[in-house]
């Protein structure tokens, strides 16, 4: 929630948030994935985003983005068509 208030108050457009990329948090990724994108969620739908319009979670490992999508494609159905 601070990075994307940080964000706002910047005038950024655009934020990229990096998830977890190993345990040495011992956090579970599945409850990292799913609070992290309920929190951007809510913040979101608050309404008061300033110019932010798109927020990114970042991982170099693929097994984590994956995960993140996975969550996302629970929550947003997509046209075949889209992105």
């Amino acid at each position: 929630m601070n990075t994307l208030n940080q964000a706002k108050q910047n005038g950024a457009t655009s934020v990229s948030i990096e998830t977890f990329t190993d345990k040495k948090f011992n956090y579970p990724r599945e409850e990292v994935a799913f609070i992290m994108q309920s929190f951007a969620a809510r913040w979101a739908g608050i309404g008061d985003c300033g110019n932010v319009k798109t927020i990114r979670f970042v991982n170099p490992k693929e097994k984590h983005i994956m995960l993140m999508k996975a969550f996302l494609g629970a929550i947003y159905k997509h046209d075949k068509g889209s992105k």
